[in-house]
């Protein structure tokens, strides 16, 4: 039997098709599922910039504390100096005079403690007339800190005339302690003439720590 040549080409081609399908291969399935083996890139951080200082705020005390004050060292009050009459004993007045022959008479008068008296007195009838030297604590140093503080001499009311004249009686200092030193000689140069008197008062006062002595 005869087939037709239309026929044949038919199912040749139909053949041809067959197997072009079948070699075609199934494509992948597709999913959302991220591969295990990738990983998010790490980000890269912005260069920081410069920081600026703020200074910390004073701290507040709690409600109902007082804020403390500075702390203080007591600074002791100084305890003042005490100062009294330096004392004359025997022997630390010597009399010097220096008119000669003279019927006048000296006198030292020392039994107020603190407190002395040189003195001059001539009668009216010659020879009068003297001029004499006392020199007070010769040699003598004040102890335990102790200090000249000043001199006090002046003319007392045994004297005549009143005040002096410095003509025919009169007085002065010769040699005076210097203050803040422990020296206390001192010496007083008095004069009269006949019938006249000078009689002198002479305090020295020092200072010293309290509770000693300046002797």
């Amino acid at each position: 039997m005869r087939v037709a040549p239309r026929v044949v080409f038919v199912l040749a081609a139909g053949f041809a098709a067959s197997a072009a399908v079948a070699q075609v291969p199934t494509p992948p399935k597709i999913t959302d599922k991220v591969p295990d083996n990738l990983t998010a890139p790490t980000p890269t951080p912005a260069p920081r910039g410069p920081t600026e200082y703020v200074p910390r705020g004073s701290r507040e005390a709690p409600p109902g504390r007082p804020t403390p004050g500075p702390t203080r060292t007591q600074t002791p009050t100084p305890v003042p100096p005490l100062v009294r009459h330096l004392d004359v004993r025997s022997g630390e007045v010597v009399t010097k005079k220096q008119s000669s022959p003279s019927a006048c008479t000296t006198r030292v008068d020392s039994s107020s403690p603190g407190q002395t008296f040189v003195q001059i007195r001539c009668p009216l009838l010659p020879p009068s007339g003297l001029k004499a030297d006392f020199e007070f604590w010769k040699g003598v140093r004040l102890k335990n800190g102790w200090k000249v503080d000043s001199l006090k001499a002046d003319w007392s009311g045994s004297s005549n005339p009143q005040p002096p004249d410095n003509n025919h009686t009169g007085f002065r200092v010769s040699t005076a302690p210097v203050v803040g030193s422990d020296n206390p000689e001192t010496t007083l140069h008095l004069f009269a003439t006949a019938g006249l008197t000078i009689d002198v008062e002479v305090v020295l006062r020092v200072k010293g720590p309290p509770g000693t002595s300046p002797r």
